[in-house]
């Protein structure tokens, strides 16, 4: 009986450390995106300030940020990149 209540202690306390550890993510990951949300309205309200040429720094922040999005993509998980079905295709024909 003493096995079973020192399994279910480890169990409870994985448990409680598996969801107080998601929560801490799910809540930085939160802020991160109200904070950036903050530093985009203030982009695009400086942006306003520059009546004919405001718009390219949002243009080439979006830009870089797509560039850096397929670069990462690229480095660490290049079987996501595109559409696979020629890959899927070659490997069930041969």
């Amino acid at each position: 009986m003493s096995f079973l209540k020192s399994r279910l202690f480890r169990i409870v306390v994985a448990s409680t450390l598996g969801g107080l550890l998601t929560g801490i993510v799910g809540g930085a990951f939160r802020y991160c995106l109200i904070r950036s949300d903050g530093l985009r309205t203030r982009m695009i309200v400086w942006a306003h300030t520059w009546p004919h040429a405001g718009w390219l720094l949002p243009v080439a922040l979006a830009a870089a940020g797509t560039c850096l999005a397929r670069l990462l993509v690229l480095k660490y998980a290049p079987i996501a990149e595109g559409c696979r079905m020629a890959f899927l295709f070659a490997r069930l024909n041969n």
